[in-house]
Formats: structure tokens, sequence, C-alpha cells
């Protein structure tokens, strides 16, 4: 078993964190794309893809609690190949937007939003 997909499986059995350490040995530059996408006025995600014009399908990972996108790059790199494969951090999380509580409440109804509009503007 290769050293990436060992530690990936031991990570996934503990629930462990990758940390960006790990993982950028095992991710090529050209593999992911980081950047950021705009939600709404008041929400920015930062994400991660892997495009794959021969995808078989798409994965969309996402982060417990507190935990950020970094958490999924060796499994985001071990599925390029095959997937689109895409992560993004939560509001409040990782760099991505910290809106005010008036105006996101945290609540798993504005989480579950945002998962419907990162959807719908990822395509």
């Amino acid at each position: 078993m290769s050293k990436w997909l060992s530690t990936l499986a031991a990570a996934l059995a503990l629930g462990a964190s990758i940390t960006p350490a790990m993982a950028a040995e095992n991710l090529g530059p050209s593999q992911a794309e980081i950047g950021f996408i705009e939600l709404d006025k008041d929400i920015t995600v930062r994400r991660m893809v892997v495009h794959n014009p021969k995808a078989k399908g798409v994965v969309l990972f996402l982060h417990g609690f507190p935990e950020t996108l970094h958490a999924w790059e060796l499994a985001t790199a071990a599925l390029g190949d095959e997937y689109e494969v895409h992560a993004f951090d939560w509001p409040g999380y990782g760099l991505s937007s910290r809106p005010a509580i008036d105006i996101f409440s945290y609540s798993p109804r504005d989480y579950a939003r945002v998962l419907r509009e990162y959807i719908a503007k990822a395509g």
C-alpha cells in the first residue's frame, strides 16, 4: 500500500486531521485549485477543487467541526484521478467569511442553506 493511502486510511480510522505538511508531499500543485466562491453578498467560502474532464462523478467533502478543507487533502488527491472533487470551508472556519450573527445564525438550517448555495453555484 502506498504511503499516502496508508496515511489516509490511518487518519480516517482514527478520525484524525491531516495536516497541510502531510498532504503537501502528496498533492501536486496542478491537481488541486484552492480559491474562493461567493455564495451571496455576505458569504464567501474558500474551496479546494480538482477538476477532471473525464470524471465518473462529483465528490463533495464536508469537514466537521472545527476542521477546515485541509482535512480532505489526501482523499482529494486520491479521488481526483477519477472524480471531480470539491471541499470547502464552512462560514466561520478556515479562510471563509465570518458573517455577523444577525446575518448568519450558525445553525444547522443556515449551514444547510450554505450547502444548497454551494452546490448551485459550483454546478
